[in-house]
């Protein structure tokens, strides 16, 4: 319910064109990545719940792209890259090494892009560093947890060595 009503509020603000609705986007990617994590601590199902990370962080990342485009097709262009991550975080489930690699290198490229950007604009540095953190953390535990895999997978392979 809390999520619902940040992005409420997120889409009101944005709608009045104050940039606070950054702020909320900010508490909804952590909620829902928190809400992953305690399910990977919790079931140690850590391959869902890294799917569930980039799903998440992917289609947060379009939804709010997309409030700042004006025509359908600039929506197009906004959302696209959200929606690539989203695609990632399903493919995940099939390929889990792959997708890990290829979460890990993006959150740590996006990482250095969002830091070297907020460098550049001196006014802006802090709250660029902590949307990099906000997204990139998120990004690379799914990352972290692709890679590292489930115990249930290699407890569950039979022993056909006799």
């Amino acid at each position: 319910m809390t999520i619902i009503v940040c992005v409420i509020f997120a889409i009101k603000l944005s709608a009045e064109n104050n940039h606070d609705f950054e702020l909320f986007a900010i508490v909804i990617i952590v909620g829902l990545a928190t809400k992953a994590l305690f399910n990977v601590i919790l079931a140690k199902n850590l391959r869902e719940g890294a799917a569930k990370i980039i799903i998440g962080v992917g289609l947060m990342i379009a939804l709010f792209s997309a409030h700042d485009a004006g025509s359908f097709v600039s929506i197009l262009k906004a959302i696209s890259p959200g929606l690539s991550i989203a695609g990632i975080g399903l493919l995940s489930k099939k390929y889990p090494r792959p997708v890990g690699i290829l979460a890990l290198v993006a959150a740590c490229l996006m990482i250095l892009i969002i830091v070297s950007i907020g460098l550049r604009n001196s006014g802006s540095l802090w709250s660029q560093i902590l949307v990099a953190i906000v997204i990139g953390a998120p990004l690379m535990t799914a990352g972290v947890c692709l890679l590292w895999g489930d115990k249930k997978a290699v407890e569950a392979e039979p022993d056909n060595s006799i």
